[in-house]
């Protein structure tokens, strides 16, 4: 299956969290990287924060 362009996919945000504190997320968009969880696209894996992923949902921020 292929993945989608975030600029052109519909997203569908699940949150990914990690069982441990040794590796961080960062976010594709701000490149923030203090996240022990990241919300991650189904269709495209985008990997955003919470900030970001509200903006990518109402289309305030579109970035490929």
């Amino acid at each position: 299956m292929a993945l989608a362009s975030p600029a052109h996919c519909t997203h569908s945000f699940v949150m990914v969290k990690l069982d441990n504190t040794l590796i961080q997320w960062t976010c594709h968009i701000c490149y923030c990287s203090t996240f022990w969880f990241t919300w991650e696209c189904r269709y495209c894996l985008l990997h955003t924060c919470k900030n970001c992923m509200d903006k990518v949902q109402t289309g305030r921020c579109l970035r490929d």
